[in-house]
């Protein structure tokens, strides 16, 4: 899939498990984010500090346990389906911004809301055609877990390699692992503009984290193969901030 439809596949994802589910997005989007080094400089967003985490949890622990009563009302209703709606096109955006800089706002937040109006109403008459209602419902929550972790998974990001630069590019770390030495990383800047690396003054959006001699950053962004380089001890620094908190979350995972 191309750059362009990975973030409306993430909105559609993120918004369609909020329709069926209204806490369990924005807990998928708290607690999928990266957490930013006690040696960086950088604040955390609103979605990575830790007291939203908490909120988001126990929010959507108590709506899978209240949504097993046959007495809570439908959530077809304004009071049930608008806050959905709201909770699904801001998921959406936050995905898009976190995954994809390039993103439109307005497009993604609306896709994620008219995906979050479909499930709401599809998993209303999946509810009311079945007469199990607690197997009815806890058949839902499997579906709605599955989209809120596809939506937030950094794998989505990650496009198949087609340009045989980029096919060269990869052997290199490959050829010193079979010679027995440690992977390398480098950090790798992304600019703001287009094909900024033969500008004078290029603005850096976002400082990535890549693999030595490669051009995708381990969130699965691909990076211009002029861009600005510095070594992967830079991290946590407050000279490569701000820093990509997927990549960041990607870093710690391989146990460098």
């Amino acid at each position: 899939m191309n750059a362009t439809g990975r973030p409306l596949l993430r909105a559609g994802l993120i918004g369609a498990a909020t329709g069926m589910r209204s806490q369990w997005g924005p807990a998928a989007v708290a607690w999928s984010g990266g957490r930013v080094p006690a040696s960086s400089s950088a604040q955390p967003g609103f979605w990575d500090r830790p007291w939203v985490r908490g909120a988001t949890l126990a929010a959507a622990t108590a709506e899978f346990v209240a949504d097993k009563s046959s007495r809570i009302p439908s959530r077809l209703t304004f009071a049930g389906l608008t806050p959905r709606l709201a909770l699904a096109a801001a998921c959406a955006v936050v995905l898009a911004r976190r995954h994809h800089v390039s993103a439109r706002t307005a497009v993604t937040a609306a896709i994620g809301a008219s995906s979050a109006c479909a499930s709401a109403v599809a998993g209303t008459r999946w509810r009311r055609a079945n007469r199990n209602h607690v197997g009815a419902a806890a058949a839902e929550d499997v579906f709605a877990a599955v989209l809120a972790w596809s939506a937030c998974t950094p794998r989505l990001t990650r496009p198949a390699p087609s340009q045989p630069s980029q096919r060269r590019t990869r052997r290199l770390p490959a050829e010193r692992e079979a010679k027995g030495r440690p992977m390398e990383y480098e950090v790798r800047a992304e600019y703001a503009e287009v094909a900024p690396a033969q500008s004078d003054h290029p603005r850096v959006e976002t400082w990535h984290m890549t693999k030595a001699d490669e051009t995708e950053a381990l969130c699965g962004q691909s990076l211009d193969p002029a861009a600005k380089t510095l070594p992967g001890t830079a991290w946590g620094t407050s000279e490569v901030d701000p820093f990509c908190r997927v990549c960041g979350a990607q870093y710690l995972r391989q146990g460098v």
